[in-house]
This record gives structure tokens, sequence and C-alpha cells, in this order.
């Protein structure tokens, strides 16, 4: 989403000075509380636990729902039932591998509250390394369908959870920010968003 968003809105204005800092959702939001940033690109999971509203000075631009799926070796027994849904009990038993720690608090939240155990023995933030893990047995993953779209490594397969589990992704502004700029990164973010396969959300949240 973020690197056509950028090389749209840099064509547009050859003077702009746009920079991209990688973080996790609530270090983002901290950075753009401390005015560190402009604007952050965030993503929440259903089973957060922590409140990331902030203080009331914040606005939220639902850009979209990103469905999670769970990765696996193709030749895994759970990955023969073609496009049925899968229950989340079915998933007992199973070795993880699991992102950034935001991630893998949700993966144990959603097992505990759909009846299976996430016992997480390897970690990496890194798509393309989790897709390897799962393409050499190590064990299978919950992953994003975005990446999932963007890359699609040859011997794992994916299968969509009867439970239908879900990130939000957000771009977060201070609320009473007037530049006009920030107006066309939410639009360039949106058409970004809807492009790579978002499932549309709620629209604008403010909190």
């Amino acid at each position: 989403m973020v690197a056509p968003a950028a090389a749209r809105l840099t064509a547009a204005d050859a003077q702009l000075d746009l920079r991209i800092v990688e973080m996790e959702p609530p270090h983002a939001i901290e950075a753009l509380t401390e005015g560190q940033v402009d604007a952050a690109l965030v993503f929440e999971h259903q089973e957060d636990v922590e409140d990331l509203s902030g203080d009331g000075h914040l606005r939220w631009l639902e850009l979209g729902r990103d469905e999670l799926l769970v990765a696996m070796p193709a030749d895994h027994p759970l990955a023969a039932a073609g496009d049925e849904r899968l229950p989340a009990s079915q998933l007992t038993g199973q070795t993880w591998i699991s992102g950034c720690l935001w991630c893998q608090a949700n993966l144990t939240e959603f097992g505990e509250k759909h009846g299976f155990h996430a016992e997480i023995h390897y970690t990496s933030e890194d798509q393309l390394v989790v897709q390897e893990l799962v393409a050499s047995g190590l064990g299978i993953s919950l992953i994003p369908q975005m990446s999932w779209r963007t890359y699609q490594r040859p011997g794992v397969a994916v299968r969509h959870l009867k439970e239908m589990p879900y990130r939000t992704i957000s771009m977060v502004v201070h609320r009473h920010d007037p530049r006009r700029l920030l107006g066309q990164l939410a639009a360039e973010m949106k058409l970004a968003g809807h492009t790579a396969g978002l499932q549309s959300s709620t629209g604008i949240a403010e909190s």
C-alpha cells in the first residue's frame, strides 16, 4: 500500500519531501503524538487488548480490513480440504510461526478464544521469511491476506478460517491538522488499500 501511494504523491509534487519510517503500531502512535511524524499507518487486530485510540486528539481513517489466513506446508493434512473454511479448533497441537510481539499477542488471544493453544516456536517480522519457514515444514502461521497476495511461496498453502479473523488498517493524523497534503495522502492510501484487496470497512472513525 505505502509504495504506490508514496510514488503517486511524489510524482505529483517534485518538491515534496516525503519520508517513511517503519514502526510497530504503538510506537507509530507514540511518534505521531509526540510530533515526530505527521501521519501513521497502523493495524489493529480483533483480539488486541491495548487501546491505541490516544487521548482524543487523533483522527482515524479506516482504510479497510485485511483477513488473516492460516499458512501451512502444501502437504499438511489440513491443506487438503480445498475452499471450505477451517474451524480454528482444528489448529490444536500445531507448531506456530509468528511475527512481531503485537502479532504474537493477537495469535495467543485468538487461540485462547477459539479453543487452541498457540505454541510459538519461531518468530520473524519478515513475511518472506515466515513463508520460507512454513514451506520448510517447521510450522504454520497466521498471515495477512494482503501479504499473501503480494508473495506466494511455492510449497505453501493457505486456508481461510471459519471465524474470519482480520486486522483493521487505518491512517491516523492529528484531529485538527489542516494541511491539505494529509487529505491527499489519505485518498491515495484508500486507493492503494482497495487495489491491494482490503475489504470495505466502516469509513472514518474519530477517537
